[in-house]
């Protein structure tokens, strides 16, 4: 036997070793990107929620220099007086007018035409309504009044009952007009 050992280890290399250059993945690199992304809206969010804080707080300084500088009495007499104006428009605006009404039957009575009774109240609807007693020449001068109401486009509706005709040759009759509810509102 030799005195050479058998040995199964290479006492020389018998290849070049081989290294092994690793290139990053697709879901790596991305996951690093989405890290630092993530990791500057983070930072900026931060910066801006403080920002916003400070000027929060700032403002709610100035808030208490102004509270500080206006009376409380004032205070109680500017809400004092805007709830009474509230209330009297309120008032104003539920508040009707009659004038409206006389100078409406002065402008569009026509000559043969008389009225004795005037009431006023409200409609079915709610609607301003007038109810008239009257007398006309004949039935003709009655149609043309009724006529002549119906053209304002401020009367709802006309309507003429109870004719009867009078000793004197004349006709008596009851009108009902109706208004539109905007007619006779305060403005």
């Amino acid at each position: 036997m030799n005195n050479e050992t058998a040995s199964f280890i290479p006492k020389t290399t018998l290849t070049k070793p081989i290294s092994y250059k690793k290139r990053m993945g697709l879901f790596t690199g991305l996951s690093i990107f989405l890290l630092i992304l993530a990791a500057a809206m983070w930072g900026g969010l931060y910066f801006y929620k403080n920002n916003l804080n400070e000027r929060l707080a700032s403002l709610i300084e100035s808030l208490k220099q102004a509270n500080a500088v206006i009376d409380p009495d004032f205070l109680y007499g500017v809400n004092n007086l805007s709830q009474k104006i509230d209330t009297a428009k309120t008032i104003l605006g539920k508040h009707l007018i009659l004038t409206p009404i006389f100078n409406f039957l002065q402008q569009s009575t026509l000559q043969n035409v008389r009225f004795t009774d005037f009431s006023f109240h409200s409609s079915d609807t709610g609607n301003p309504q007038i109810n008239l007693k009257g007398a006309s020449r004949d039935y003709t001068s009655l149609a043309l009044q009724v006529e002549e109401f119906r053209k304002s486009e401020d009367i709802e509706s006309v309507s003429a009952s109870d004719f009867t005709l009078g000793l004197d040759g004349r006709v008596n009759f009851s009108l009902v007009i109706v208004f539109k509810p905007s007619y006779l509102k305060f403005k």
